[in-house]
């Protein structure tokens, strides 16, 4: 489907959800001169860009869809990807060490946000143990436009190649100028009906670059503050801007949680589990870039 992106210099663009069920085979997460070593969570290698984090708290479920945790019992996903089944959790890196499953409720769910947006609540039937980290939302202004997220450094979490539960890959990027904005393409057979936010795949940006691709609808992307991770939002979309597969000015669209802050904390029953962030953020985790379109 197309669709026009008055806020992206007015450019066509062929916009696919990811893993809607469109397409039979999910593909990796693309990330510029991929090193399984630096960007590959289960490698277990000290190299890795990730291994100062703690990533307990996002699992695969039995269905390979993607389960972030926001609080002892309850997480955040995809709408139009939900889990199913149990969650693997591990406890580190390391793909053969220590690990829990958890099962999802199905009896259970929300939709955040208007109708037809892509923010989805669900919970466990069980708590996660204390080996298990769950992660606080990264909140911040102004509200109404959420501008202070642009230029904000990232981590993005997408499946590797492979399957099962240690199909796990991250790379990075930066959050779009300009391009917080609430869209509303769920008529044109799109996903989304909230806040979102882009990351565009620059090639001139050096190794980790990234740009998800089929198969990482739901996955986390992060940013950093005081040392330990923050949830930003998750993967919805994304758009080529060439051909099909990633070319230089490709972007992703992810959905932004942050706006919907209060409503996630009103409808987790967990006080003290919880912890909404609401800070300004030092100059070192903010960067432009210029951006490259092809």
């Amino acid at each position: 489907m197309l669709r026009i992106f008055p806020r992206f210099l007015f450019r066509r663009c062929l916009f696919l959800a990811i893993l809607t069920g469109w397409f039979a085979d999910a593909q990796a997460i693309e990330v510029l001169n991929y090193d399984a070593a630096l960007h590959d969570r289960f490698e277990n290698d000290p190299s890795f860009i990730g291994s100062t984090f703690d990533w307990s708290g996002v699992g695969l479920s039995t269905d390979g869809r993607w389960v972030t945790m926001i609080s002892d019992t309850y997480f955040i996903t995809a709408e139009h990807f939900r889990p199913s089944g149990t969650v693997r959790f591990y406890y580190d890196n390391n793909p053969s060490g220590s690990f829990e499953d958890l099962t999802i409720d199905t009896l259970y769910g929300m939709e955040i946000g208007d109708a037809g947006s892509d923010i989805w609540l669900g919970r466990l039937t069980s708590p996660i143990s204390a080996s298990v980290t769950f992660y606080d939302i990264l909140e911040l202004g102004p509200v109404g436009t959420y501008t202070d997220y642009e230029g904000l450094s990232l981590y993005t979490v997408g499946i590797a190649d492979g399957t099962g539960d240690t199909n796990f890959r991250v790379g990075t990027n930066v959050i779009d100028s300009g391009s917080v904005d609430f869209i509303n393409d769920t008529g044109g057979g799109g996903v989304l009906n909230n806040w979102t936010y882009t990351f565009t795949y620059d090639t001139s940006s050096g190794t980790g670059e990234s740009v998800v691709e089929i198969g990482d609808s739901g996955a986390p992307t992060f940013t950093v503050d005081g040392g330990v991770l923050k949830l930003v939002g998750f993967h919805s979309e994304r758009a080529d801007v060439g051909a099909i597969g990633p070319s230089n000015g490709d972007f992703s669209v992810d959905s932004l949680v942050g706006p919907y802050a209060d409503t996630i904390a009103a409808a987790v029953p967990e006080p003290g589990t919880i912890a909404l962030l609401g800070v300004a953020f030092g100059g070192g985790l903010f960067r432009l870039r210029r951006r490259h379109r092809a």
